[in-house]
């Protein structure tokens, strides 16, 4: 998938947890708020978690230190 693509999935996921939360804790339903929580935690470590996977992934690419530049 498209870096783009997962940022706007974990922004939607931030939006989705708000009323979860809310509605769970207005209504005293613990399964609904929980719920909320969960989208709100994993929508908020997306992004810090595709960062650290690029870099990841760019460090595969650079040469070795012994290697000769061509």
């Amino acid at each position: 998938m498209r870096r783009t693509t997962l940022l706007d999935i974990a922004f939607v996921l931030l939006l989705a947890a708000l009323p979860f939360i809310s509605i769970g804790t207005m209504n005293e339903q613990p399964l609904v708020w929980q719920l909320g929580f969960l989208l709100l935690v994993v929508g908020l470590l997306m992004p810090p978690a595709l960062r650290l996977r690029r870099a990841v992934i760019d460090a595969r690419d650079l040469p070795d230190v012994e290697e000769e530049p061509s």
